[in-house]
């Protein structure tokens, strides 16, 4: 994608999955990279190391194994017109960020033939993606790790252990955020971000 718009290399954000694709390209193609932010996503060795270190971590964590399994997973989001899907937007932030419309989109969206399967697989491909990462090796890209601290399913510590899977990265951590902090928390995201890649 990169190549394809011309560039030899690219200022990389995201947020949880979009965060993940951004670590492995990191650490496997730093060519591509100039600078790299993250937000709330560990980097994918730390993730796996958090829920040995931390029997808290491993409980947020639960959904992950349970995604591995096939076809149940998606039987059971769909129960009750996707009632734990639509919970899980809602609790995941420390204010409402999704509003009744933009929750209604997303049903919509799950509703398509493969849509959830599409989605899970994302968390069934982890072991895959962890076997193309070397765990001693380190991202040598400016990185900067941006952390809303109340996410409720992923500790702050995972920030911590993940700046030690870089070269002199750092990392902010936004209070009064969750899981959603570039939502919740527009404005010191943004201000964050444009410090940093300017």
């Amino acid at each position: 994608m990169i190549g394809a718009l011309g560039r030899e290399r690219a200022i990389i954000i995201g947020h949880d999955w979009g965060g993940a694709v951004g670590w492995h390209l990191a650490t496997t193609r730093p060519e591509f990279v100039e600078k790299f932010i993250p937000i709330n996503i560990p980097h994918p060795v730390v993730l796996p190391r958090g829920m040995v270190k931390n029997p808290t971590q491993l409980f947020r964590s639960w959904y992950i194994a349970f995604f591995q399994m096939r076809h149940l997973p998606e039987k059971a989001l769909q129960t009750d017109d996707y009632t734990y899907m639509k919970l899980a937007l809602q609790v995941s932030s420390e204010q409402p960020v999704f509003s009744e419309q933009e929750t209604e989109a997303y049903e919509q969206s799950w509703q398509h033939p493969g849509a959830l399967t599409g989605m899970i697989n994302w968390y069934r491909a982890i072991p895959l993606s962890l076997q193309s990462m070397a765990s001693n090796e380190l991202v040598r890209v400016p990185t900067q790790i941006i952390w809303g601290m109340n996410d409720r399913f992923l500790a702050r510590t995972l920030a911590k252990e993940s700046l030690k899977q870089t070269v002199g990265g750092n990392g902010i951590l936004v209070s009064d955020a969750g899981h959603w902090v570039h939502l919740e928390q527009p404005e010191i995201v943004n201000r964050h971000i444009i410090a940093f890649i300017t």
